[in-house]
């Protein structure tokens, strides 16, 4: 026989599934102190325009940061 407090924390255990971050969320901190300013929303355009997928644009953040300020200067 299990105990209801056995109960309860078996239930809380199964209910406490860890949040999934969207692509927004993971960029803004990988990029929250970034040297060039740009913003999320700049850094997903470029992302796009370029084809890559967020985890390749992750895996090479200062490139793409880089690569995004550029691209944003020469759109001005």
């Amino acid at each position: 026989k299990v105990s209801k407090f056995e109960q309860k924390k078996a239930t809380s255990q199964l209910l406490s599934v860890p949040a999934v971050k969207t692509d927004e969320e993971r960029v803004a901190e990988a990029i929250k102190d970034n040297f060039a300013g740009i913003t999320v929303e700049q850094f997903m355009a470029h992302v796009k325009r370029i084809g890559y997928t967020i985890e390749q644009a992750l895996a090479e953040k200062d490139d793409i940061i880089s690569a995004t300020a550029d691209w944003i200067a020469n759109e001005k």
